[in-house]
Order: C-alpha cells, then structure tokens, then sequence
C-alpha cells in the first residue's frame, strides 16, 4: 500500500469543486458565509463549508473538517432546484494517509423503481463509468450501511481502503461522473408544480434520514458539538 500524503488528504476535492463553481457559473451565498470556517469544541478552526447557488441550482457546498489528527472528512453536494427534472450529485469520502473511503453518486428525487426506465436512458453514460471502474482493480464495494444501500443509485461508486495510489484514478472516475450529471441539469426539463413538491418532500426526507440513521454522526459531534453539526448538515445534506 502505498500511503496518501498530507497534500493528497488536504487537496482531494479541491479541483472538483472549484470546476463545478465555473461551469455553472455559481456565485456565494452569502446566508451560510458564517461557515467559512469551521471551530471545534477547543476553539481551533479546523473546517470550512464553502456554499454557492446558481440558477439551476439551489445549493452548491463543499465541506471539509478534520475528525481527528490525519483524518478528514469532506462532502461535496450539488442540488438543483426542485422544479427541473435533475438528480442530485455527491462526492464524499473519510480521507487519511493510512487509507481512505470515498463515494460519488447521483441522488435521484423520483421513485426509481416506477422510472427505472427513464433513469437508465438519461444515466446510460454513467453505465459504462461505472462498469470501467468496477473492472480497474480499485476495491469499488457497496455501503456498509444498510440506509445507504437503501437511498444509493445503481451507480453508486464506493472506494474503500484506498491508498495514495489509487486517489487519481478515483478522482478520474469521480469527475467523469460529474461531466456526466453536469449534462443532465443543462438538459433538466421544468416540472410542474405538484411535481416540485414531491422532490423537496422526498429530498428533505432522504437528508433527515441521512443524518438519523448516521452511525459515525456521534463520533463529528464529540469534535464539533451538536450546534455546530446541524449547521453543517444545514449548509451541506439539505
């Protein structure tokens, strides 16, 4: 196994998020700027959530914090607005130089059994994404949680235990899922307005799920303190 480097875990995200800012041309939102640093319970800034919007996006973040010395989460969430006819996009992951965990997915906000037609002709490209990276020898693996396996896509991509090595290859993997969700929301058709409503109700429910069922949540919380992890869910699952 080859370690990740200090600059690797520090950086990984960074460029992603930094093309998903110039191509949908997003711009701060200004409600969350209280964020851009991150404290733990001693007093030491050693986070940031960075929120953007756009017009076809309703919230654009990144999230990185330090659970504990040479480990960091990080979370980036891409959500259009409930009235298009697009899923929302993921990449988060537990970075630390002795290996890391990291997933990207897109989220959709229908019933994928009843459009499970629909949803395979619109993520086609995906398909074939996915199927090189399950052959590229990287240990791509389901969730280990139940709910996650529950909420995730048929093309949820899941690198556990991956060492430096491996990080550029995810990334590659992970960006090209961006280029092609990225299509989808240019492409998203307006939907009506019964139809919006059923997407937030259906976002807000796999979010609050989300944080609910999370198994590691206590762990963040001891770091963080509760107040400051319900802003950051705020800021970056919702």
């Amino acid at each position: 196994m080859t370690q990740a480097t200090e600059q690797q875990v520090a950086n990984f995200g960074k460029a992603m998020f930094e093309r998903l800012v110039q191509e949908l041309n997003a711009t701060p939102d200004d409600s969350f700027a209280h964020m851009a640093e991150i404290r733990n319970l001693a007093g030491d800034v050693t986070g940031f959530a960075h929120v953007y919007t756009s017009d076809r996006v309703r919230r654009l973040a990144h999230l990185s914090i330090d659970i504990m010395p040479g480990m960091r989460y990080f979370n980036i969430f891409a959500c259009p607005r409930d009235d298009l006819d697009a899923p929302r996009f993921l990449h988060e992951g537990m970075l630390s130089t002795r290996g890391s965990q990291i997933s990207t997915d897109i989220f959709h906000s229908v019933d994928m059994e009843s459009s499970v037609k629909d949803i395979l002709a619109k993520t086609a490209g995906l398909t074939e994404i996915y199927d090189e990276a399950k052959a590229s020898g990287i240990n791509f693996v389901p969730s280990r949680w139940a709910h996650m396996r529950i909420f995730c896509s048929p093309h949820f991509l899941c690198a556990f235990g991956a060492d430096g090595s491996e990080l550029p290859r995810i990334a590659e993997f992970s960006d090209r899922y961006l280029t092609e969700w990225l299509q989808l929301v240019v492409a998203a058709r307006p939907v009506a307005a019964a139809e919006a409503e059923q997407r937030r109700q259906r976002r807000i429910h796999m979010s609050n799920m989300m944080v609910e069922l999370d198994p590691d949540r206590h762990m963040v919380v001891q770091v963080y303190g509760e107040a400051t992890v319900q802003a950051i869910e705020e800021a970056c699952m919702y």
